[in-house]
């Protein structure tokens, strides 16, 4: 898997959308990490 960093926004929202909120995998919890890192960057 490439790292989150360097997906772009519309790979990182499906697989946001794909991921178990209740039970994420380790790289599924860098994806929601990184949402909210790009989401503070853009506030």
């Amino acid at each position: 898997m490439p790292d989150v960093e360097d997906l772009d926004d519309a790979t990182l929202i499906a697989l946001w959308n794909a991921a178990d909120p209740d039970s994420p995998t380790e790289y599924e919890q860098q994806v929601f990490d990184e949402m909210q890192r790009r989401a503070t960057d853009k506030g």
